[in-house]
């Protein structure tokens, strides 16, 4: 878990997703494997590391963990 400051609230750079909050993300999940994401827009794009906000990151963590 760490802190980032985005550049916006929905960014692919990369290989990189940020879904932040505020500009803000708190929770870095690192993939095993790409996947394909829609962007807002409609655009795709393939992703092996999701930055995101969550109010509780140590029971994001738990869940994705499960």
């Amino acid at each position: 878990m760490r802190r980032d400051d985005p550049t916006g609230v929905v960014t692919v750079v990369e290989g990189r997703l940020t879904v932040a909050v505020s500009f803000q993300a708190n929770m870095v999940v690192e993939l095993t494997r790409p996947i394909s994401v829609t962007r807002p827009l409609g655009r795709c794009a393939q992703v092996t590391t999701i930055h995101v906000f969550t109010d509780d990151p140590s029971t994001a963590l738990k869940h994705l963990t499960a």
